[in-house]
């Protein structure tokens, strides 16, 4: 999958933002470091940096599902073209899936 990442600092430094992620510091004046996006990532590819605001520390393992666009309540993270369209995806394999 190609990754369309909102926000990736000049700096080497810097890790980039989750798909759909308010650019530079509009980012962080929006989001509150709550770490919910983290916490629902379930591929585990959002970690929380040294300030507390959540960065693609695995770009690989990001499947754009859009679940963290999903609970942000803040709109740091919006859902983007590739993510609307991943969730889409992953509730259509949930509703064909049998639960024992």
């Amino acid at each position: 999958m190609a990754h369309q990442v909102a926000y990736i600092s000049d700096d080497a430094d810097v890790l980039p933002r989750p798909p759909g992620a308010l650019p530079g510091d509009e980012f962080r004046e929006t989001c509150t470091q709550c770490g919910d996006c983290s916490a629902v990532c379930t591929a585990k590819a959002i970690t929380l940096d040294d300030d507390g605001f959540p960065v693609l520390s695995a770009l690989a393992l990001c499947q754009d599902c859009g679940l963290c666009a999903d609970i942000c309540t803040r709109g740091a993270i919006a859902f983007a073209a590739v993510t609307w369209s991943g969730l889409q995806d992953m509730l259509a394999a949930e509703k064909d899936c049998i639960w024992i």
